[in-house]
This record gives C-alpha cells, structure tokens and sequence, in this order.
C-alpha cells in the first residue's frame, strides 16, 4: 500500500457508444453474466473484495458482471449506473446521469489471463446497457497498464483523454482542468 511518497498518477479512460460497438467472440468454454444480491462472495473466488464492499455496491445499484471459465469464477467487472463514480487516483469524481454509465474495479484471474474473458465481459455488458437504452460506457486504466487497455480497445472502445493526478501518500490531486471530452453536460464533475 502506498502511504507514503509522491508519484503522477496518470489514468487513461475510453468511452463505448452504439456505433463504436464491434464482434468480440466469446472465450471459449466462457459463461458471462450478471451476479445476484446473494452471490457477492463469487467476487471473491477472484480477488479479495471485502463483504462490506460488496454489499455497498450492490446496495447502491451497482452491478457486478462475472465470467466463468468451465464453470470456475476467473473475471469480474463493475458496473456503476447513477450517483457519483470516483476515479481515486485521478483525484475525480462524476456525476452520472441517465444513459451513461462507468465500468470499475475489473479484474481476471491468473488462471484466466490471456484467454479473452476480459474483452468477453466488456462486450457482454455493452451489449446488456445498450440494448437497455445505455448512450456512452466509460471506463479507465491506469496508463501502465498495457494487457487492460488491450481488452478495452478489443472491446470496441475509444481512447478519450487522461486524468493526471499528483498522488501525495494515499491522497490524490487532480492536476490540469478536466479535459474538454470529460465536460458535456452529462459529465459534470462535482
């Protein structure tokens, strides 16, 4: 954990609309889909997410998307649909309005790495949010990490900008205005 120290964060996000979408084929042998209130320790068959988090989340409306792997729990993504989303190392936050919606906290499994469940998922959940009336999906990376920004680009999405932040122990300050892209009506920051 960085709790102490002085570092740039810089974080890359990518917006999806209907007519950016592409064909990503489904990993083989993969199942996606959507968990249930009660299934929130699938989470955890993955990365450690505490229970309380998950609850948060899910008590907030937010939807967690997992694929399987012949039958094995090996990816999860993040879906946030209304409130505020906070982009932490970037030191941001957004409001989210009707139609836009934030991909957060994905991960896949070792095990699971290199298969294409990541981009699978993506797909899956634009396909869902599209066909529900969703206009524009973002989602973001660190800009180190290039086997993230793979899948997101395989998944039809498009470099939008980059979120620079000073990040001063756990503490993260935005640096520079919010770029223009990031400024439309539906994305005020707040």
């Amino acid at each position: 954990m960085q709790e102490c120290g002085i570092s740039l964060s810089r974080i890359q996000s990518y917006v999806l609309t209907p007519e950016y979408r592409v064909e990503v084929p489904l990993a083989a042998h993969a199942v996606i889909r959507s968990i249930q209130q009660r299934e929130g320790a699938l989470v955890q068959e993955v990365w450690p997410v505490k229970d309380s988090e998950i609850r948060m989340r899910l008590n907030r409306g937010d939807q967690c998307y997992i694929g399987l792997l012949n039958g094995k729990v090996a990816h999860f993504s993040w879906v946030q649909r209304e409130g505020i989303h906070f982009v932490t190392e970037a030191g941001r936050r957004f409001r989210i309005l009707n139609g836009d919606i934030w991909i957060y906290q994905c991960r896949t499994a070792d095990f699971a790495k290199g298969l294409g469940l990541y981009p699978s998922t993506l797909a899956a959940i634009a396909a869902d949010h599209f066909s529900n009336g969703s206009r524009r999906i973002w989602i973001y990376t660190s800009i180190d990490n290039i086997a993230s920004q793979r899948g997101v680009v395989k998944a039809g999405f498009r470099y939008a900008c980059t979120l620079n932040a000073l990040r001063l122990g756990r503490l993260y300050v935005p640096v520079g205005p919010i770029p223009v892209v990031l400024r439309s009506p539906s994305e005020v920051e707040v």
